[in-house]
């Protein structure tokens, strides 16, 4: 933000993280043009999207790869991944000793086998990031991409123009407006700039001069190309002026501008469908080397770097810029701080002095200094068209800017759509715009669930409003689907089981079965908690066993041997409730290993024992080992509750629970209301929660000897 270069924007919701761009600075050297990488933590970058191949936006992706803990995914148009590692490495051929620093050949093949492509309007999911690119004209390949995490969309324009030229076609509007857009705000104006171009250099060569064009090397050249090649075939007495493209990278790349003819606008395609190749040239012919050029004349050479980085532009303008019948028209955006901007700067104070990178100085006379965009960056007529489009946005955030033309641009987006309440944010670099969104899921509901669903529907005159769904969520990337746990195989290609548990109590003495159900009758009947256990519990008998049925799911298999042992065993699906009254029948079966059988029938107290009776604990406990176990369990409970008053004589435990209702707690487990007003359910399932606990540590299943 507050730049222009080293694009570089950090997306980030719901734990997930997408890094829009990873470009460098043109006017900055070495680790100083890079992205502020020490400022983030890039092993939480889920996703990189490269919107095109300018070094600004795609240039430092090398040393992401190479020298960053970076462990996620890059995406990019395949035209861009095929520009992009021929710009990295003429970069690498043509850098300075600093840029070392910031690509080598063994990080740029990395990065390189890392990208994956993606197409305009294909649609991928990675890490339940849902994206989708649009084409956002520009250059060749460029991108738009649209972002969704969790139903929040987000669209990140990159570089974009809704302007078509001659070869390539405008900006596309999304289908669907984003809730943030984060947009370029280069913000520059278009009016006439192909008449000024070619009356500019028309002028230069008229007066016997050398005309010098810095351009990038890839892009908007090939426009200027056209133009170039048009306006010639137009004016027969310039047909003696050579015009040379200066750029051996840009004559390899147009191998691909041939091949993806199909990104081109109608124009060029139609051309195409004709045989006739708008980039095969009449008039315009490449210059390989500067040692071979026949530097004698008046010629229109256009040469890269377009900012007069070293390079064959920054050789030319050397040679050119002490002769007044000499021109340069600056074609493209020039950074601040790039000798390009120096130059246009200074253009009204000719003669000048100007610094080249290494301090030398030159002397500026040139007649002409002149400078016209042709960067395919959208204005800001563009930008409020393209916002209008956009319907439903209601925050835009503007990027890829200096400060006050984002400031400017921010002040007439915000009269423009004074009546839409739309919020408009400016950037800065390492500051962070928060914007708070709340997300709603929603889930489709299948199969028997579904039918269940709509027969409740039809008992409450066909409204499914306020019914309750229970099930197992399924979620495939982004989509949700809720189903009964038998409907799990035929949705996914899960195969679903159900664990059958079994618990064994072995019993020295006989127990018949009518034995056994009594003794559980009597135990769960004392029981707050599973009180309603004890109206469903029946037997069925053999000859050699009997099964008593808690409850739908668990049951206990009574059985007897020759010697007249009997052996309880306890059966049960997996699921909380049955694992929960499972342990609870086998602490009250646990009981039955007394070898008297007097041990719950026996009314009569010994006198001796003044805790004989006061408490029915789960097991038969007296002495110093009862009250130990009562201390234990007193301070337990205060691990949970603020007020806990024990009766070491009774064991009868009174506590406060959280919403200031007192419950008494009898054997440790057993639950007794001692207000009128209702207990919260909550409070009630913390309380049963934390007894169960407490009693399962406190009172342990014990093992016969003989186990």
């Amino acid at each position: 933000g507050g730049e222009v270069g080293r694009s570089c924007v950090i997306f980030k919701f719901k734990g997930r993280s997408v890094m829009l761009d990873c470009g460098i600075h043109p006017a900055k050297e070495g680790l100083d043009s890079l992205p502020l990488f020490d400022t983030i933590d890039c092993s939480e970058i889920d996703l990189v999207l490269i919107t095109h191949f300018h070094l600004d936006h795609c240039g430092a992706l090398p040393y992401l790869c190479g020298q960053t803990n970076f462990r996620g995914r890059i995406y990019m148009t395949s035209t861009t991944k095929e520009f992009f590692k021929m710009v990295m490495e003429d970069a690498l051929r043509v850098g300075s000793s600093d840029s070392s620093d910031v690509v080598t050949r063994e990080w740029l093949h990395n990065a390189y086998d890392r990208i994956k492509t993606i197409e305009y309007h294909q649609e991928e999911i990675f890490n339940g990031i849902r994206f989708q690119p649009f084409n956002a004209g520009h250059v060749l390949g460029a991108a738009m991409f649209s972002i969704d995490i969790e139903g929040v969309k987000a669209l990140y324009t990159g570089d974009y123009s809704r302007e078509e030229d001659r070869h390539l076609p405008s900006a596309e509007i999304p289908p669907i407006s984003p809730d943030i857009l984060i947009v370029e705000s280069t913000h520059e104006p278009r009016d006439e700039r192909e008449t000024k171009f070619t009356k500019w250099i028309h002028e230069v060569v008229a007066r016997e001069g050398r005309c010098l064009v810095p351009v990038f090397a890839l892009g908007r050249a090939q426009e200027l190309l056209l133009i170039l090649e048009e306006y010639w075939e137009m004016h027969p007495e310039l047909h003696s002026v050579p015009v040379y493209y200066a750029s051996s990278l840009a004559n390899r790349c147009m191998k691909i501008y041939h091949k993806f003819v199909g990104a081109m606008n109608k124009r060029v395609q139609m051309k195409h469908a004709q045989n006739t190749n708008p980039f095969v040239f009449k008039h315009i012919r490449p210059l390989l080397d500067l040692k071979s050029f026949e530097d004698s004349g008046p010629c229109v050479v256009l040469a890269s770097p377009g900012m007069l980085q070293p390079g064959v532009s920054l050789e030319l303008f050397e040679r050119w810029c002490g002769d007044g019948r000499n021109g340069i028209i600056f074609a493209g955006y020039c950074v601040e701080g790039t000798v390009a901007d120096e130059v246009t700067k200074k253009k009204s104070m000719i003669p000048a002095e100007i610094t080249k990178p290494d301090g030398r100085i030159l002397k500026l006379r040139m007649k002409t200094v002149e400078s016209v965009s042709f960067s395919a960056h959208s204005d800001a007529r563009q930008t409020r068209d393209f916002i209008a489009e956009l319907k439903s946005t209601q925050h835009v955030i503007l990027v890829h800017g200096h400060e006050g033309a984002m400031a400017n641009l921010r002040d007439k987006l915000a009269e423009d759509f004074k009546s839409r309440g739309m919020k408009l944010y400016t950037t800065r670099n390492q500051v962070a715009i928060t914007i708070p969104f709340v997300t709603r899921k929603s889930a489709k509901i299948l199969g028997y669930l579904a039918s269940q669903t709509l027969q409740g529907a039809a008992s409450n005159d066909g409204s499914v409003v306020g019914q309750s769904v229970s099930g197992v969520l399924l979620a495939s990337g982004l989509q949700l689907t809720v189903v009964h746990p038998h409907d799990i195989p035929v949705f996914t290609g899960l195969d679903v089981s159900t664990i059958r548990q079994a618990m064994v109590i072995p019993l020295s003495i006989y127990k018949s079965g009518a034995e056994v159900l009594s003794h559980l009758q009597s135990y769960f009947a004392q029981s707050e908690m599973f009180h309603d256990v004890n109206e469903s519990l029946s037997a069925q008998n053999s000859q050699v066993s009997s099964r008593i049925i808690v409850s739908k799911d668990v049951g206990v298999d009574v059985e007897h041997d020759e010697a007249s042992h009997t052996t309880l065993t306890i059966t049960w699906p997996t699921s909380r409730f049955n694992d929960l009254l499972a342990d609870v029948t086998c602490i009250a079966l646990t009981q039955l290993l007394k070898t008297s059988s007097s041990s719950f029938e026996d009314d009569a107290a010994d006198d001796s024992d003044p805790y004989a009776t006061a408490s029915l604990l789960p097991m038969e406990l007296s002495g110093t080992d009862r009250i130990f176990r009562l201390k234990c369990f007193h301070h337990m409970m205060s691990q949970f509750y603020t007020s806990v008053k024990t009766n070491l004589n009774t064991g009868v435990c009174t506590l406060l629970l959280e919403d200031g209702q007192f419950v008494t707690v009898h054997d440790c487990i057993d639950i007794e209301l001692t207000g009128d007003k209702p207990l919260n359910r909550e409070a009630l399932e913390r309380l049963k929660s934390n007894l169960k606990r407490v009693y399962l540590t406190l009172f342990p299943i014990p093992m016969d000897a003989g186990w």
